[in-house]
């Protein structure tokens, strides 16, 4: 058995765009939500933002304010090697909720009511997947999932959410 962490990022983009939905702008009183969604593009799981659609890797630049992207890590850690050929991989899956760059107050203020709705969504989906009523995943991808770091970045043109999925995957080699 091989890692799974292309089908794990195509599913965090998944589970971004069905629970991080209706948040209140505090500037403003409006309701947001997430545009698109961009992962691996595996074609595993549907686009809830592009009804018919599978998942599709991310673009280069961003497309539109509130384009969540998760990508594919760099190398994982290797946390524990047992005898019986189970490894626990540890990666860092970068994930980022792009907006409109305006000046930095504003910047903050949209992107501040996003840090709850990414952190309970993946905090009541720890596992990614597992649970038998999930429609797209019955079983869990990996033994622990949780957002390590939120923080606000910007260039030129974008603001942005920066976030780090922490990810523990126990893999069996042959």
């Amino acid at each position: 058995m091989s890692s799974n962490i292309a089908a794990i990022v195509d599913y965090s983009a998944w589970r971004a765009a069905t629970s991080v939905q209706n948040i209140t702008n505090p500037l403003t009183g409006e309701l947001l939500d997430i545009a698109s969604v961009y992962g691996a593009g595996q074609d595993l799981y549907p686009d809830p933002t592009h009804p018919g659609q599978m998942i599709q890797p991310a673009p280069e630049k961003p497309l539109e304010p509130f384009q969540h992207v998760s990508d594919l890590p760099d190398a994982p850690t290797v946390t524990t090697w047992t005898q019986d050929v189970l490894v626990e991989l540890e990666w860092t899956v970068p994930m980022r909720l792009y907006v409109a760059r305006g000046d930095l107050r504003t910047l903050r203020g949209t992107l501040l009511p996003f840090y709850d709705a990414y952190l309970a969504a993946f905090w009541r989906d720890y596992r990614l997947g597992g649970d038998p009523t999930n429609p797209v995943q019955t079983e869990a991808l990996c033994q622990h999932a949780y957002i390590r770091t939120l923080r606000v970045e910007a260039d030129d043109d974008w603001g942005w959410l920066y976030m780090e999925l922490a990810v523990l995957e126990e893999v069996a080699w042959p």
